[in-house]
């Protein structure tokens, strides 16, 4: 959820697998490096989200994204496909997706997001997923009492 200017992770839910992720309940993360950041500003207009991240990003990697530009042309192509892909913005090796969740008025409320190995995740196999963890957002919310066809 989106709490001040920055993306709060309110649950998180381990695989079965031997890899831990570091993110904690409670952790916030920088809203225009990560996977549940960009779903949550996939609701922001081009001006709302100038105003929470400024022009100019800190960097965490070599493929972080330096200026709002490249952030909003990312959040952009987010709303066309519905759902986010941070591929190793945050952290290297490590590709994350997110998809927003709504409430019952159609507004982003929340993200839910996966995160993973990079060679657990191949750029082919990202819409695939993506489609799955955007499906994932939308039965959410339509616990929520969201309806899409009614915001359309």
């Amino acid at each position: 959820m989106l709490i001040g200017k920055d993306p709060v992770y309110i649950d998180k839910v381990e695989g079965d697998g031997f890899v831990r992720f570091a993110t904690i309940i409670g952790q916030t993360l920088p809203l225009y490096a990560s996977g549940v950041g960009k779903a949550l500003a996939m609701g922001m207009d081009d001006d709302e989200l100038r105003s929470m991240v400024g022009e100019q990003l800190q960097p965490l990697t070599s493929k972080s994204f330096r200026t709002i530009d490249e952030l909003l042309e990312d959040v952009r192509l987010a709303r066309k496909m519905g759902y986010a892909v941070e591929d190793e913005q945050m952290e290297e090796r490590i590709r994350c997706i997110g998809a927003p969740v709504r409430d019952a008025a159609g507004h982003i409320v929340a993200a839910i997001s996966i995160t993973s190995l990079v060679h657990h995740l191949p750029v082919l196999k990202i819409p695939e997923v993506g489609q799955r963890v955007a499906n994932c957002a939308a039965k959410i919310s339509e616990e929520l009492g969201w309806h899409a066809e009614e915001t359309k």
